[in-house]
């Protein structure tokens, strides 16, 4: 790995004195037929993920579906965002956060959300789509202290989630590709931000 080049996580810890804020719009997932249609938040994005596992999707997050994945921090972002925010998303996987984020910041908001993985940028892109997400810009590379290149580990089975910078602890097949690592405050400025 590139010694230069460091990963930023996205999840944060719930704080009880953020307000709630009703449930935002609509979410559509891969797999799911194009007339479902699901409220913007996190009980509604696992109802979503369930009919992708129903639809076949080999890749979908068994630990949202099942083990009530990240429960807190989903919460958070519900209660935290306002419309019109502006929201980055570093390790955007499949966009769980990014849909969120994008139907709570509303057409007047921004989301710009950073996905390394090509597989995973991929499956972003449609669930983007899909969801008519104009308000998303979608990056794909990695954010780190210098730019550059480095090696980036994908994880082959189920635990797609654990792809890194350095080689996962997991008991699946990965493999190495190498991406692109930008600078955050040269890819916001890049945007205008």
């Amino acid at each position: 790995m590139d010694k230069k080049a460091r990963g930023y996580g996205h999840t944060a810890a719930a704080h009880p004195a953020i307000p709630s804020q009703p449930p935002a719009q609509q979410i559509h997932h891969a797999g799911e037929p194009r007339a479902a249609h699901f409220s913007g938040n996190a009980d509604s994005i696992a109802v979503a993920i369930r009919r992708v596992v129903a639809g076949g999707e080999k890749r979908a997050g068994h630990e949202l579906i099942y083990n009530g994945f990240e429960q807190m921090e989903t919460l958070f972002v519900e209660r935290l965002l306002r419309p019109a925010m502006t929201v980055v998303d570093v390790g955007a996987h499949h966009g769980l956060y990014t849909l969120l984020v994008s139907k709570r910041v509303g057409r007047k908001g921004r989301v710009i959300a950073f996905e390394p993985s090509p597989r995973e940028f991929r499956k972003l892109k449609k669930h983007i789509r899909w969801n008519r997400c104009s308000n998303v810009q979608l990056m794909p590379c990695a954010v780190g202290d210098e730019p550059g290149e480095t090696d980036f580990y994908l994880v082959e089975g189920s635990q797609d989630w654990s792809n890194s910078l350095r080689p996962p602890a997991v008991d699946e097949p990965t493999s190495r590709v190498r991406i692109a690592v930008r600078r955050l405050d040269d890819a916001l400025e890049e945007l205008d931000v």
